[in-house]
């Protein structure tokens, strides 16, 4: 067993994991947080899953902390 520390992946929320868009794009959003529409970037479940298993993983974000809550946990 491998008691080594597993290092800390921070992901920035907006315009890495997802787009939020107040206008609707070409394709149906992810999720919505009011007014944002969310769109899940391509991969962006794999590269969680993957990280994931390598990694302690944290999400960092401007935004207020509602959004963030909700982006984040519909997200991840």
């Amino acid at each position: 067993m491998d008691n080594k520390p597993r290092r800390l992946l921070i992901f920035d929320l907006d315009e890495t994991l997802v787009h939020a868009s107040e206008l609707p794009l070409a394709h149906p959003c992810d999720f919505e947080v009011a007014p944002y529409l969310l769109y899940q970037r391509p991969f962006a479940r794999e590269l969680i899953d993957f990280a994931a298993e390598r990694f302690d993983l944290a999400v960092w974000s401007s935004s207020s902390a509602a959004y963030v809550a909700e982006a984040a946990l519909t997200t991840v």
